[in-house]
């Protein structure tokens, strides 16, 4: 069972998230553990909600139920890749006390991910408009979706270390 059986909502890129918001809380009502059940619905309700909250587990997911693709093979093009190590430069230069340098990293970083979310509204706009189901998405689509998830992973990354977290 995937997120979206689990919740009884239908499949989508970007889903109604009030819908899940009020789906969740109800199964929550009645399988919480402070409610006598034994919270195995719980957990996963825990599981499958934070699944759907989230843009860049959602879309995980999403590659995952449609199969076509292999989500950790590379398909950043070299442009991104060096676009993303000069923003990692800066960054590095940014931390080593040059605060100019940090805040145009982040500016790029943040451009980067606002032109993400407008891809990913464009990307449902269009499987809305195809009335494609995830698991017959067009291999443009797919593409589209595994290069989103792979761009804003790299970009979190960066968005991490310009923030003082360094990742294991």
């Amino acid at each position: 069972m995937n997120p979206f059986e689990f919740f009884g909502i239908p499949e989508s890129i970007l889903p109604d998230q009030k819908k899940i918001r009020q789906k969740y809380l109800s199964i929550q009502m009645g399988e919480h553990p402070d409610f006598g059940s034994d919270g195995q619905l719980s957990e996963k309700a825990n599981e499958y909600y934070a699944i759907l909250k989230s843009d860049i587990l959602r879309v995980k997911c999403i590659l995952q139920i449609n199969g076509t693709v292999n989500i950790n093979e590379n398909v950043l093009n070299s442009d991104f890749l060096m676009e993303m190590m000069e923003i990692s430069d800066e960054i590095e230069i940014g931390i080593s006390g040059n605060e100019t340098s940090l805040n145009s990293a982040i500016k790029s970083i943040n451009n980067q991910m606002d032109a993400l979310k407008q891809e990913l509204i464009d990307i449902d706009n269009q499987v809305n408009n195809n009335h494609w189901s995830i698991k017959n998405f067009s291999t443009e689509i797919t593409g589209r979706l595994n290069s989103w998830f792979q761009r804003y992973k790299y970009l979190s990354r960066l968005e991490k270390n310009a923030n003082g977290i360094q990742e294991i």
